[in-house]
């Protein structure tokens, strides 16, 4: 099968239901050049700007956005991965999904829960704590995450403002 059929295939499952593969695949760019991710998706980026010399780059995707980082000033190394759906209906079970396909990924390594709503804030939970504060929320306006850490880079799958983000970098804020 060509690259650009696997591309596309690739590219309509994640717009509609990202899965631990399709953002495994985006997450091996972490650390390389950005221009190897621009050649990996084969198209220009919707926007490639810098601010205060670092450089950034988004893809706008049926579905998703995909945007990245540079480390610092002229390396050209990818810092940051964000991605994020933009029409999040289902922000929750994608989260769980990918959560759950982590958590059994013995490559990573759990580093903490993290649960806010309009009463309560907490940045320190185990999984266990976080699941229970899920299942009892009052409101869909809460804001959760659980971060892991593979391979020196920290690994966040969260819900904010009712949308599923997953982010990686090297900060366990």
């Amino acid at each position: 099968m060509s690259r650009i059929v696997l591309f596309f295939l690739f590219l309509s499952a994640f717009a509609y239901s990202q899965n631990y593969e399709q953002l495994m695949a985006y997450s091996r760019f972490y650390n390389q050049k950005i221009d190897s991710f621009i050649d990996f998706m084969m198209t220009s980026p919707t926007v490639d700007t810098a601010n205060d010399g670092v450089r950034q780059i988004v893809y706008e995707m049926k579905g998703f956005n995909v945007a990245i980082e540079e480390r610092s000033a002229g390396t050209d190394n990818i810092g940051q991965i964000f991605i994020f759906k933009v029409d999040s209906k289902h922000a929750h079970s994608d989260w769980q999904k990918i959560h759950e396909k982590i958590k059994k990924d013995n490559t990573f390594k759990f580093v903490k829960a993290m649960y806010e709503d309009q009463n309560v804030s907490y940045n320190e939970m185990t999984i266990e704590q976080l699941k229970q504060y899920l299942k009892n929320k009052k409101s869909d306006d809460a804001n959760y995450a659980v971060r892991y850490e593979r391979d020196s880079a920290f690994y966040t799958v969260s819900v904010m403002d009712g949308n599923m983000v997953v982010t990686i970098d090297d900060k366990n804020y």
